[in-house]
């Protein structure tokens, strides 16, 4: 396949000018759940999950108690990844004494991909990362999910070909799933989370680019499919407030609108509301992702471009109802062209905001090189 067929419907509808696909995470988090199962993205863990001791990952200025003060610049920046690929998406593992990340890591024209590793054990920088080639065999692998210590991908031998869906318990040996109804290649990119009760869920966008949602009670039969839109759409998100509750996000051109995303509410997940948009400042908001906050609600996370060289990141905040707080703006845009923020909970409360920067883009406008970095912040949105 050439690269225009390739790439340009990859940008079109999974990375959306900067875009790739993949999703959120629900769960009820409480006092009672084991520090180790509220890594991750924010999820709940399986309770099999054993506790382990708390991550101190401290500097005086990362153990402080005030929240971070945003929007974030330059100096807050730590680099995981390396030049010379595309990194869009990764998620992260809480062990005993180290922050480990996982992130997916594709070649320009998207005919070759791995999952790659990265640890910190002070926060501050990460080791060299490493391919995880005993996971999967084809040659596309990437939209890494975690849920406790659960890690789930999708793997592919190309763009429109079958797609395999796999959960490797702690980085080991992966058990391929049962098949998912609807992921039809790996442009699905669906994204697992845990949920209240124990049970999981998936979300994901099927070929004809509508979003679904399927739950499980053992982590790898999904079932119970729900449409909550049917697009076409990219960036299918979820998320589960502390009543049960769901919020599902999605991206999709409005008109002469590049990208607009929106968000849809159930109580059950089975009959939805009419979607309303997430932002009204930008006529170009892309990469939506929901994430728990600290006191059992949740927030969403977001890009859209203030200026160059290109998008920043915000959040807010989203009740119950469907009221949204105030914008928040996470970075600036000296920062760099930030997308993909996938933010993950680590068991002292603090955020660690993952994200794909742009650092090159094809004469078309694509990204051609992205690279994962991240940003510590303590608090949740206003």
């Amino acid at each position: 396949m050439r690269r225009s067929a390739t790439l340009g419907s990859i940008l079109a509808v999974a990375f959306v000018a900067a875009a790739c696909s993949r999703v959120p995470s629900p769960g009820s988090v409480s006092d009672a759940t084991p520090l180790d199962a509220r890594l991750s993205d924010g999820s709940v863990a399986d309770s099999t999950v054993s506790d382990g001791p708390v991550l101190e990952l401290a500097d005086a200025a990362l153990s402080d108690l005030a929240p971070t003060v945003l929007p974030l610049g330059p100096d807050a920046v730590v680099s995981i990844s390396e030049p010379g690929a595309l990194d869009i998406y990764g998620t992260a593992f809480l062990t005993n004494d180290a922050v480990t990340v996982v992130y997916e890591r594709f070649d320009e024209p998207f005919t070759l991909g791995r999952l790659h590793t990265s640890t910190s054990t002070d926060g501050s920088t990460f080791a060299p990362p490493r391919a995880l080639e005993g996971l999967g065999s084809h040659a596309l692998r990437g939209g890494p999910s975690s849920v406790a210590n659960a890690l789930y991908f999708i793997e592919a031998d190309s763009t429109g070909g079958p797609a395999f869906v796999s959960r490797a318990l702690g980085l080991a040996a992966a058990q391929l799933l049962p098949a998912i109804s609807g992921v039809d290649s790996i442009l699905s990119w669906p994204r697992f989370l845990g949920l209240a009760g124990g049970r999981s869920a998936v979300v994901f966008r099927d070929g004809r680019g509508r979003g679904h949602v399927g739950f499980s009670d053992d982590g790898l039969t999904f079932d119970d499919f729900t449409t909550p839109e049917v697009g076409p759409l990219a960036q299918a998100e979820l998320g589960q407030h502390p009543d049960g509750s769901f919020v599902f996000t999605f991206q999709t051109p409005v008109g002469n609108e590049p990208m607009i995303s929106f968000v849809r509410l159930s109580a059950d997940a089975v009959q939805w509301d009419t979607a309303f948009r997430l932002s009204t400042a930008s006529s170009n908001v892309h990469d939506a992702r929901v994430f728990r906050r600290s006191d059992g609600g949740l927030d969403i996370y977001y890009i859209y471009p203030l200026g160059l060289p290109g998008f920043s990141i915000f959040r807010r905040s989203i009740s119950v109802g469907g009221e949204l707080g105030p914008e928040e703006q996470v970075t600036t845009s000296e920062l760099g062209d930030a997308t993909k923020p996938a933010p993950q909970r680590l068991s002292d409360g603090r955020i660690l905001l993952l994200y794909a920067e742009i650092t090159r883009r094809a004469p078309q406008g694509y990204p051609s090189e992205q690279i994962l970095r991240a940003l510590w912040i303590r608090g949740d949105a206003p």
